[in-house]
């Protein structure tokens, strides 16, 4: 058992450093817009990940805070979206629409009241996105039986939503998704 898990720390290991070398070779060519796979979507609620392992399959390899809600990649902010606080279509029950900055969810005036790292964070990646210098994806944690559905997850869903903020007027602002994409 130990020898598996050594070649699958090996494995991590030359994984970053292939994206080690990626970023270098990026940087030598230029800035050129990095695109997100494009796949069929399939049904992958069939086992859970880790969020770094999600993060990793996405491009960020390293360490991040518990706290954080939302993570910067350079080109895309990718978003931890609650399964309980989207918005689904009543007929088919896909995805429709997220809240990224609303009166009852992530709400701006709040974040600068009563600041709270995740929250002040994520309201700043919503600016980013909303400026147009990142793109957003979401990524989907899977709630434990808890009290506090936000506090604690048994995992993350082996996929991302890809989409695109959209201003519903009076400061609300919610994400619409497009298509849901495998990891």
């Amino acid at each position: 058992m130990e020898d598996v898990k050594g070649f699958a720390r090996d494995l991590e290991l030359l994984a970053l450093a292939v994206n080690k070398m990626q970023a270098r070779l990026n940087s030598i060519v230029g800035d050129r817009q990095v695109e997100t796979p494009r796949r069929e979507p399939v049904d992958s609620n069939l086992f859970l990940m880790r969020r770094h392992q999600v993060l990793a399959a996405l491009g960020i390899h390293e360490k991040v805070s518990r706290a954080s809600w939302s993570h910067d990649r350079v080109d895309t902010i990718i978003f931890d979206a609650w399964d309980h606080q989207w918005q689904r279509d009543e007929k088919t029950g896909q995805l429709q629409r997220y809240p990224m900055r609303t009166k009852h969810h992530y709400n701006l005036a709040d974040s600068r009241e009563n600041p709270v790292r995740g929250h002040t964070r994520w309201q700043h990646h919503v600016d980013m996105v909303l400026g147009g210098y990142r793109a957003a994806i979401l990524i989907m944690p899977v709630q434990t039986d808890s009290d506090d559905p936000n506090r604690r997850t048994r995992g993350w869903l082996p996929q991302y939503v890809t989409g695109e903020i959209q201003d519903a007027g009076k400061g609300q602002f919610w994400f619409h998704a497009d298509e849901v994409v495998p990891i």
